[in-house]
């Protein structure tokens, strides 16, 4: 057994923790609300995983419970500098105490002061509730970190009904048997912002953890953040390439186009002049610094001054086929439109959003959306809301500088958006005519596997919202041709999931479908009937031997399933159990194991599945799997 350095040993922990979660299916936070570990998710998932990491109990994935923001909150409250009380020394000592340094926030536990000893044994009551009063006394906002005592939590409770206090934030994970559970559920029956894990489960340590885990993904104070916990994940640099020691190249989102285009628009538009380059801070925390492109100052007929730039859409090491492609901006001031009211249509048929003095609209090249399900609403062009809002807050930052009470009209376009968007799952989606201006941080991760996740997230999303309470699910159009001759399906209908099934699955369960059809070619789901959820070669490859298990269960002896395990493709396999006829009791074991893990994966919601091979049609079908098929044609 080799010795490892610190950094290797937790790294390696919350690999195996990310591991584990995925075996152990979807985490759930609130009671009832399933999550993925995405980048979306992120700053949740490190605060779960940390609490892992910390005791060792994946419990931690199932019982933990945030308000509404309650991440961005307690970011929001160390930059203003809030001071952080704990209930023990214990957690004081296990705070990361950098970058609330940084920021003036004050550290503090009154438990071992002496003063509140002596007024605790002098009023019979215990010394946490004495120093949650000492820091309800506090200048400032207070973030009150409990890991040990529930008396604690009552006291908060106590005075914030009483109406003379509330507090700032509350971390609430006291450990213990007595009045832990209910002080706990009272905190969360508030408005009070709070993170708690619910039950008896808790400690210190815990609550030093989540404090860590939420200052290690909060945005350094010289702008960069951290995106992610120590799980892989780095520091984006300044710019789209390689990040300090990640080989792989970040680039920028549509949306940080749109805005850093938008910029640069306005800037011309007041200043008379064209410029060469513009910087714009994402909502990531990256500065997001760019050349620009066909500028341009023009007048209108009527003597009105245009300006217009485009940004050229960065490369990076995620397949993007808008890299490369010129995103546009045209700043004006407003004159008729000025009265648009807020997603009203215009009569030149354009679809119009303002807010205060920008008014954003679309032009040739970006989506129209025609399906519900979405970011925004039928009708609307697809430019996301996070891009709206990074485009509005760049102009009114150059209206304000400019001391501008005028509207201004800001103008989105692509020139070759409708043709590249032809080659992307727009179509599908019900975005037409265009590309979709997108993205949430701001920067693009090289990671496929988010890019294909976010687009089934999408499908299965918007399914629902049009009534569908069924979805089949399959990993793409390979045999698609039997499913349309034999059960009068056309796969385009069903969700591709890639090899993303157990992923999926998770989706569909908490998108509310109430029932899900499995479909698929057997050398893709032989393996879901070993547990895996995952089909990528590189992940497992044991077709051969799940073939086998299943052969050996119908009643093949010793020498067919040496057969079996020698075999190259699973339709070599299968040939050799039609030749011994053993596909029926086969079948019946493989459609049973794949509803099992199924289930087990999704919990309540009804399964069925449909195997079948190219060469030789149908393998095998539960019965609830082709009556719900018919439903569907």
């Amino acid at each position: 057994m080799k010795a490892l350095p610190p950094d290797e040993i937790e790294k390696k922990s919350f690999k195996i923790i990310t591991d584990e979660l995925k075996d152990k299916g979807p985490v759930v936070i609130n009671g009832n609300t399933r999550i993925d570990d995405t980048a979306e998710n992120a700053p949740v998932m490190n605060v779960i995983k940390r609490c892992i990491h910390t005791t060792a109990d994946f419990d931690y994935a199932r019982t933990m419970c945030f308000s509404d923001g309650a991440v961005k909150r307690f970011w929001q409250l160390i930059e203003d500098g809030a001071a952080i009380v704990t209930d023990t020394n214990m957690a004081l000592s296990g705070i990361n105490k950098r970058k609330p340094a940084q920021r003036g926030c004050d550290i503090r536990c009154f438990m071992a002061d002496e003063d509140v000893a002596r007024e605790a044994a002098g009023r019979g009551i215990t010394r946490a509730s004495v120093s949650m009063e000492r820091a309800m006394a506090l200048d400032g906002p207070v973030i009150f970190v409990i890991g040990n005592a529930p008396t604690a939590l009552i006291t908060l409770k106590e005075h914030y009904d009483r109406g003379d206090y509330k507090p700032s934030f509350v971390i609430g994970v006291p450990v213990g048997f007595v009045n832990v559970a209910a002080a706990k559920e009272m905190i969360m029956a508030t408005d009070m912002p709070y993170i708690v894990n619910s039950g008896q489960k808790g400690g210190s340590n815990v609550a030093a953890a989540i404090v860590n885990a939420l200052l290690k993904g909060m945005p350094d104070s010289d702008g960069k953040g951290r995106l992610s916990d120590t799980d892989g994940e780095k520091e984006p640099d300044n710019a789209p390439g390689p990040s300090g020691n990640d080989k792989t190249r970040r680039g920028f989102t549509t949306g940080s186009c749109a805005a850093a285009a938008a910029k640069a628009a306005a800037v011309m538009l007041f200043e008379r002049e064209t410029i060469d380059s513009v910087s714009i801070m994402t909502p990531s925390g990256m500065e997001y610094q760019t050349d620009l492109t066909d500028v341009m100052l023009t007048k209108d007929d009527s003597d009105k001054i245009i300006a217009s730039a485009a940004v050229r859409k960065p490369e990076c090491d995620d397949p993007d086929i808008t890299a490369g492609m010129l995103i546009y901006a045209r700043a004006e001031f407003a004159d008729a439109r000025k009265d648009s009211k807020e997603g009203s249509h215009q009569p030149d048929g354009s679809y119009v959003n303002q807010t205060g003095n920008v008014c954003i609209q679309a032009g040739p090249g970006i989506g129209r959306i025609t399906k519900p399900g979405l970011d925004r609403p039928v009708g609307d062009y697809a430019i996301n809301t996070v891009p709206r809002r990074m485009i509005e807050h760049e102009v009114h930052s150059v209206m304000e500088e400019n001391e501008c009470t005028r509207d201004i009209v800001i103008t989105i376009y692509a020139p070759e958006g409708e043709k590249i968007a032809a080659r992307t799952f727009n179509p599908k989606l019900g975005i037409e005519g265009g590309i979709s201006i997108i993205g949430t941080s701001g920067i693009v991760e090289p990671m496929s596997t988010k890019a294909v996740l976010d687009t089934i997230r999408v499908q299965l999303r918007q399914k629902r919202a049009l009534g569908e309470d069924i979805v089949v699910i399959t990993p793409g159009n390979y045999g698609m041709n039997f499913l349309k001759e034999r059960y009068g399906y056309d796969i385009d209908q069903a969700v591709k999931c890639s090899n993303y099934i157990g992923e999926t699955m998770d989706m569909a369960v908490s998108a509310g479908f109430k029932a899900a059809i499995l479909a698929g070619h057997i050398g893709k789901l032989i393996k879901v009937s070993g547990g895996i959820m995952n089909t990528h070669s590189r992940e497992a490859d044991c077709r051969m031997e799940l073939m086998a298990a299943s052969v050996a269960e119908a009643g093949a002896d010793t020498d067919i399933i040496r057969q079996i395990l020698g075999c190259v493709s699973t339709d070599e396999a299968y040939e050799i159990i039609l030749k011994e006829h053993l596909e029926d009791g086969f079948s019946k074991h493989l459609m049973d194991r794949i509803v099992i893990h199924l289930t087990k994966r999704t919990g309540s919601m009804k399964i069925g599945s449909i195997v079948y091979s190219n060469r030789f049609g149908l393998i095998g079908a539960t019965a609830d799997a082709e009556s719900m098929l018919k439903e569907l044609t």
